[in-house]
């Protein structure tokens, strides 16, 4: 059923089996009720002047609220974009563990399958719309997606992105 290398099919049926599991976790969990906690910050931002309003007033994370924010605008300030873009990340979460899995594990696709339906539903609660829940989500899709980066510079031979880690540390 699962080829050691992805074909079109395969691509397909995760893909699909993928989007499922999203629809049925943000129709359980999200799009039930409104968005809880900080949602004065969008709903006033649209009162501040100039760039302000995309950006956290904590200066330890000033772009935490920002993708939600334009989420918010974007939609003429409905709740539905920022479920859209809550449901991409969950989606991606589960399409990138599973490409990295692929990487490290090519002959393991059912493994890699199955930790990236995993991660997808990881966290399927009660609380999966508060915003500490979705910075989290989002942050957690920003991890993969550069751990896959570097898995695929890493295959071209290519040493560039563990000399940037090294020199951020």
């Amino acid at each position: 059923m699962f080829p050691t290398r992805e074909d079109g099919v395969t691509r397909r049926v995760v893909l699909a089996t993928y989007l499922a599991l999203t629809v049925v976790f943000t129709l359980a969990f999200v799009f039930e009720r409104g968005v809880f906690a900080e949602t004065g910050w969008f709903v006033n931002a649209q009162n501040m002047a100039g760039w302000t309003w995309l950006f956290w007033p904590d200066p330890s994370r000033p772009l935490a609220q920002t993708p939600i924010t334009l989420g918010y605008f974007l939609t003429g300030g409905s709740y539905l974009g920022i479920f859209l873009l809550y449901a991409l990340s969950i989606l991606l979460t589960g399409l990138l563990t599973q490409k990295i899995l692929l990487f490290l594990a090519p002959d393991k696709p059912v493994l890699a399958f199955l930790a990236g339906a995993f991660t997808l539903i990881h966290g399927a609660d009660q609380a999966v719309n508060q915003f500490g829940m979705i910075v989290v989500r989002q942050g957690v899709v920003g991890i993969l997606g550069a751990s896959l980066a570097v898995l695929w510079f890493l295959k071209k031979g290519n040493r560039v992105p563990l000399v940037c880690i090294v020199l951020r540390e």
